[in-house]
């Protein structure tokens, strides 16, 4: 699919009413996401949801660090020929559908092109649903910790990117201290 995304405007990437699960998304280029602005936003329902389960900058779900593609792995990343993909499986039971949002007040139009891997495969009541989030602090507070998750109910924690960066260049101060994650109100995973 290629789409021109006008700056305040949106595209449909992907919509279906029916049970299926998305297998992988490739969604280029990735120059036309990089950047610092992080106003173009990639959003994804499942199953008529009003809120998306992945509400993120474009550039941050695929793992761009400081507005440039920068991961590579097997789930998720920017490949040699400038697309960015992800291959976390997305299950849906009805229906599920893919935008991109501009938040940007003006400029030129963006020129997408995307690839939506599907499998007619409905979700099962075993599985989980996919979710996607971008949160920011910026400052951070100074003394308290910054939570990245919270959340109840069951599920799995996949992975998380994170960026950080000191008031002065080269200063990697901050990292002192420990990350830490808490399951059902025991500590699991110290720092």
């Amino acid at each position: 699919l290629k789409a021109t995304l006008a700056p305040g405007g949106s595209v449909t990437l992907f919509r279906t009413s029916s049970p299926g699960r998305i297998l992988g998304l490739k969604l280029g280029p990735a120059s036309a996401f990089a950047g610092a602005d992080r106003d173009i936003l990639v959003r994804m329902y499942w199953d008529g949801a009003t809120e998306p389960a992945v509400d993120c900058p474009v550039g941050d779900l695929f793992g761009y660090s400081f507005g440039d593609p920068a991961v590579r792995s097997l789930l998720l990343g920017t490949a040699d020929d400038g697309a960015n993909y992800i291959f976390f499986p997305m299950p849906f039971e009805r229906s599920a559908r893919i935008e991109l949002v501009s938040e940007r007040a003006g400029g030129p139009s963006v020129e997408v092109e995307a690839e939506v891997v599907t499998a007619p495969i409905g979700k099962t009541p075993d599985e989980g649903r996919f979710y996607a989030l971008w949160r920011r602090e910026n400052p951070c507070v100074k003394g308290r910790p910054y939570t990245y998750l919270r959340t109840t109910g069951r599920g799995h924690v996949v992975g998380v990117i994170l960026q950080a960066q000191g008031l002065e260049s080269g200063s990697t101060g901050f990292f002192e201290g420990d990350d830490r994650a808490v399951i059902d109100g025991e500590l699991a995973v110290p720092g």
